[in-house]
């Protein structure tokens, strides 16, 4: 574990390096969602920056091979609104992957190196949306909606091939869209669905899921718990179909306020398959930080 907490320190410090741009969910068969997303405020001029990092360990038994994964995956993600509703979301993941005493169980597959390890990044994205805050209504808070249809684009070669637990699907690019719903009562109860879909030929990825948000339940705290789906519903280079379906949970600190709007967001969470179809049961934990700002057009 303390490698992996090396690792995720690595991945922070390199991402430094790059701008602000972050990620679109993207499902693997080997852990459970690491972020969860919601709808978006529709303020005109509103500029939103996140930093998510996760990591976890597991041994593995798979394919005619045995050993011990380690990984830590962050994602960069960055949204910019418009007028009318209009919004840009780019973002862009890294993922380290460590396979240690890699060993054969069936004689009939090929040997692998005893240690495996890659870092890479995988499928950037960039996605165009549109959403909305109703709050016209009469028996709850409010009811929000947020629209998304993207590019994802190609991934390295050398992060495809790696045996086992590749970090990304394929080098040809991807299209995805994405909605999520979200109804507030009793000025701290949020319930929320969503769903995305990601299209690699000839594959598509999905995820869905619902959520419920005790927000701000006392001053700056909030809580979600959610239950989630993805799966792969054809065989992508070396990953053959799956689904998995897991729960997810976070804790959130709010700073910003109506005088100093611009001070973070911290969020730490934890996501735990619980069962499904051609995957590895990998938790993972991690924390969350992000900013919103006001940019003048």
């Amino acid at each position: 574990m303390k490698k992996v907490m090396k690792k995720i320190a690595y991945l922070v410090m390199l991402t430094c390096n790059y701008l602000l741009i972050q990620s679109f969910n993207i499902p693997k068969f080997y852990h459970g969602r690491v972020f969860l997303d919601e709808p978006r405020f529709s303020e005109t001029g509103l500029f939103s920056a996140d930093l998510t990092v996760a990591g976890g360990t597991k041994h593995f038994r798979a394919r005619g091979y045995k050993g011990h994964l380690e990984l830590a995956e962050l994602y960069l993600q960055a949204y910019q609104n418009f007028d009318k509703g209009l919004f840009i979301h780019a973002f862009l993941p890294f993922c380290w992957v460590r396979m240690n005493d890699v060993e054969r169980y069936d004689l009939t597959v090929d040997p692998l190196p005893h240690c495996i390890k890659k870092t890479d990044i995988y499928s950037p994205g960039l996605f165009a949306g549109w959403t909305i805050n109703y709050q016209e209504t009469k028996h709850v808070d409010y009811v929000d909606a947020t629209f998304e249809l993207g590019m994802l684009l190609n991934t390295p070669k050398n992060a495809i091939s790696v045996p086992l637990f590749p970090v990304g699907y394929t080098q040809q690019p991807g299209f995805a869209g994405a909605a999520y719903f979200a109804m507030g009562a009793y000025e701290w109860l949020t319930l929320g669905l969503y769903t995305q879909a990601i299209s690699f030929q000839p594959a598509t990825l999905w995820s869905t899921g619902s959520y419920i948000k005790l927000d701000h339940i006392v001053p700056k705290i909030s809580v979600i718990l959610a239950f989630c789906g993805d799966g792969q519903n054809k065989k992508i280079e070396s990953i053959n179909p799956w689904h998995m379906f897991s729960i997810y949970f976070s804790f959130d600190v709010d700073l910003a306020t109506d005088e100093r709007p611009w001070l973070p967001r911290f969020k730490a969470l934890y996501t735990k398959p619980v069962s499904g179809y051609n995957i590895l049961k990998a938790g993972m934990g991690g924390f969350s930080i992000g900013l919103d700002a006001q940019v003048i057009f």
